[in-house]
């Protein structure tokens, strides 16, 4: 043999041994026979390891797939070591009949065909079998967006290991499960059966005929001789399917107002301390407004908003939801706070806030609504009230005329100037002694100054940096205690007229109404503090009494 062919012979050879071997590939069925909803289970080995899984799909034609798993067992006998692979499929066959199981490609060889006969189920799933379903609507008309309650019930006259009960489905519907389920007995044509009640929302999103489509049950029984069928094959295989039913959703009635709330109830309501008979300007009002309906997801209900207030500044706070739905429906509250802060004395109104609604129930428009609310404001603390422009031109047309006259009265026949003398003299004295009670009220005898080392050096840094912020924060961490810790409160606190003045303006540039910018106070607070804060003397109850209200932002 030449040189030649003894090579070729040597390399057939190693790639004889380098191919692996063909995989040996068998399949076999649990059962022969069974029962329209039990499973069987195809197992396919393979020798070998590390053989991918095979394609299942030829199987879903006449079988439904419950689920698949696969192990791998290496063994060692005389030196020799071997691999197997098993698959396996739980299927349920589809309908009755004898049915084909198709050949499966795994790795690289088939499976052979098998046959499976498949008798009628032992269970009724029909009304009043073993197994039923009934789906109801609370309303088979309603408006868009609008709930309706959906029932779904689930009969069963023997014991259930597990199942699962779809949601109801439908093109246009939004689907809500409602509360826990209800578990309870009842009677139907002389048999027991234990009932599951599911309670779901739907919320139509457009008008027209809409269609809930058929709810369904999947789940696995016990035969009626108790566990014995479980165990042997796995149990019964349960399904059942209700009925769909048909829903008419009517569209928003023609002029029903903005925003669009169908509900079957709905309250508006204000929550918060009670207010004062006056206040100041700059002093802070805090006003919550609930909004709480049946029918409706928080979702669905609008932001809370109050209307422009014609002399003060609106400062909302974050808003708040919260869902209340439960087995009987839908729920839902939105809440939110809002600090109105006065910028004029004089009368202040907040005006009435009024929200429109679809009462469901009675089929027309409805509103929720607040009353406007009156505060007397006052000036600020420490400034004078402004004087009336009409009161120096009051007064009757004779009265005018008797003062052009000049000093003779004809009424009396007597001079006016010494009554007028008396009228001033009095008038004058009558204002310097309220003059002097405001001062001795508003002006304290002060206390002592801090020096300069024993002010906060938090306060220094922050005038020296120039920030309102930081300013406002190291002042209300100074006050001393009672006070409160509000600017105002801080106001109060401070015996130095300059200071409180400042103080008071950088208030009014912290929160002043959006479009108006104050001028900066930063350079009064530094000239009015070089010498650190100059506090009233201990007084708790003043201090208590100054910060009646809570801070704005505490």
């Amino acid at each position: 043999m030449s040189l030649r062919w003894m090579v070729r012979v040597v390399l057939l050879t190693c790639l004889g041994w380098a191919l692996p071997a063909k995989a040996e590939v068998r399949a076999w069925l649990d059962r022969e026979q069974v029962a329209l909803g039990e499973t069987v289970t195809l197992n396919i080995e393979v020798q070998g390891a590390g053989v991918a899984a095979p394609d299942f799909s030829p199987l879903d034609a006449e079988f439904e797939r419950r689920g698949s798993s696969s192990s791998s067992q290496i063994s060692l006998v005389n030196g020799q070591r071997s691999a197997t692979t098993l698959f396996a499929v739980s299927l349920q066959p589809r309908r009755e009949g004898e049915l084909r199981v198709p050949s499966i490609l795994v790795g690289g060889e088939r499976t052979p065909e098998l046959k499976i006969a498949v008798g009628p189920s032992p269970i009724d799933t029909g009304s009043g079998g073993d197994v039923f379903l009934e789906a109801t609507l609370g309303a088979s008309e309603v408006y868009v967006q609008q709930e309706v309650v959906y029932s779904l019930k689930l009969f069963y006259a023997l014991s259930l290991w597990d199942g699962q009960l779809d949601a109801p489905t439908g093109e246009g519907l939004q689907s809500v499960r409602l509360g826990d389920d209800l578990k309870y007995q009842v009677e139907r044509a002389g048999r027991r059966y234990s009932v599951i009640e599911r309670r779901f929302a739907l919320i139509p999103e457009r008008s027209g005929t809409l269609t809930v489509e058929a709810a369904r049950f999947e789940g696995t029984g016990l035969e009626r001789g108790g566990y014995g069928g479980l165990i042997g094959s796995g149990g019964i295989r349960l399904s059942a399917a209700g009925k769909p039913l048909t829903l008419e959703v009517k569209p928003r009635p023609a002029g029903a107002e903005e925003p669009w709330l169908p509900a079957a109830e709905l309250q508006l309501d204000s929550t918060g301390e009670s207010w004062p008979a006056e206040i100041r300007v700059g002093e802070p009002l805090s006003l919550g407004l609930q909004l709480r309906a049946k029918g409706l997801l928080p979702a669905q209900l609008p932001e809370l908003e109050l209307p422009p207030i014609a002399g003060a500044a609106v400062y909302p706070d974050q808003a708040a939801s919260r869902d209340l739905s439960s087995g009987e429906g839908l729920a839902g509250e939105r809440f939110r706070r809002f600090a109105i802060v006065p910028q004029k004395p004089g009368t202040l109104e907040i005006p009435a806030v009024r929200l429109p609604w679809w009462d469901t129930g009675e089929h027309r428009q409805r509103w929720a609504e607040l009353p406007a609310r009156r505060i007397e404001v006052l000036p600020a603390a420490g400034t004078a009230a402004p004087s009336d422009p009409g009161a120096a031109s009051s007064g009757t047309p004779a009265d005018k005329e008797s003062f052009a006259r000049g000093p003779a009265s004809p009424a009396y026949g007597l001079p006016a100037w010494p009554f007028m003398l008396l009228s001033l003299v009095l008038a004058v004295g009558w204002w310097l002694s309220l003059r002097r009670r405001a001062l001795q009220v508003s002006v304290p005898a002060p206390a002592a100054p801090v020096e300069p080392s024993a002010a906060a050096p938090d306060l220094k840094a922050a005038l020296r940096e120039g920030d309102a912020h930081a300013i406002s924060s190291a002042l209300q961490a100074l006050a001393p205690p009672g006070y409160g810790h509000s600017l105002r409160a801080v106001a109060s606190a401070l015996a130095d007229v300059a200071q409180r003045d400042a103080v008071l303006a950088l208030e009014r540039h912290r929160f002043a109404p959006p479009g108006i910018e104050p001028a900066s106070p930063v350079e009064a607070l530094r000239a009015a503090f070089a010498r650190g804060p100059v506090w009233r003397a201990s007084d708790a109850g003043a201090g208590r009494a100054a910060s009646r209200y809570p801070p704005l932002y505490g």
